[in-house]
């Protein structure tokens, strides 16, 4: 074998190794993505898929002789690792819902589509809320409303309303 046939292989070699490394750093970033993840992000995730529900506060009321109202509920939604717990939720007109983030990123939350929130555009966080954080939106209208996190647009829900 020449110098020419050598130089030849070991560049084949460093191509093949190259690829194959690319190749198996995708494969990891899509196994994060579809939900494999380490130990202690498996424990977020745990943790996020607990959605609360608490009634409103009938200490607050105060009876002024008037047709009873209903009580607004609180009910809230928790932003992990692999998106928003629950995914679909439905709530009565006049509920309020919490979205708390329970991640290490940035969440958003802003009606569908993505990136205009023409859907319902009052339902836009219009910031970044850091972890630990919570934005709360009260939906006085009937509907279903599919929303999104503006900074990870694949992270979605659905709000019902009825």
């Amino acid at each position: 074998m020449n110098i020419r046939n050598i130089t030849i292989a070991v560049a084949a070699l460093v191509v093949i190794a190259l690829v194959g490394f690319f190749l198996l750093r995708d494969d990891i970033d899509d196994d994060l993505d579809n939900g494999t993840e380490t130990t202690a992000e498996q424990e977020d995730v745990n943790n996020d898929q607990e959605a609360e529900t608490t009634p409103g506060d009938d200490a607050d009321i105060i009876d002024d002789g008037q047709d009873d109202e209903e009580v607004e509920s609180q009910t809230d939604v928790r932003y992990g690792s692999n998106g928003f717990t629950p995914a679909t939720l439905e709530i009565s007109v006049g509920d309020s819902v919490s979205f708390v983030n329970s991640s290490n990123v940035s969440m958003w939350v802003a009606s569908d589509s993505h990136p205009t929130h023409t859907n319902f555009p009052d339902f836009d966080a219009g910031r970044g809320y850091g972890s630990g954080e919570t934005y709360e939106f009260t939906f006085n209208e009937p509907g279903s409303y599919g929303y999104h996190n503006h900074l990870n647009p694949n992270h979605g829900g659905i709000i019902i309303v009825e």
